[in-house]
């Protein structure tokens, strides 16, 4: 396990959960399922470069979306965002977005990897 990964699971920081509504009369609920998915990767990216040393940042490397479901309207979204290591420099987080329904089951609307790669300059 990368030293990075390590110092987020002992600060508890290593995962991440977002609920969020999506209002009655939306009519483009993916679009607005996958505009908080992208704006929580980016809050957990900055959360884990503040973590790196000063000369090192992390690019974004590439990007795999899978949709499952589209995303009903007047729903509660609850997405987990989690940070792994694939090998010294390179990272990636896992995003799941789920869909809550009145009985509190949960069903899968989509999943982003975004792929990072540690640059020191």
């Amino acid at each position: 396990m990368s030293a990075l990964i390590s110092l987020l699971e002992k600060q508890k920081k290593r995962e991440w959960y977002i609920a969020f509504d999506i209002p009655a009369k939306e009519k483009n609920a993916e679009w607005l399922t996958m505009r908080m998915m992208e704006d929580s990767a980016a809050d957990f990216c900055e959360t884990m470069q503040a973590f790196l040393p000063n000369n090192a940042k992390l690019v974004r490397n590439e990007v795999k979306l899978t949709n499952y479901k589209s995303a009903s309207p007047s729903s509660k979204m609850k997405i987990r965002a989690q940070i792994s290591a694939t090998n010294n420099r390179s990272y990636v987080l896992r995003m799941h977005c789920h869909e809550l329904n009145h009985k509190g089951q949960m069903n899968k609307i989509a999943r982003v990897e975004y792929h990072y790669i540690e640059k020191r300059f």
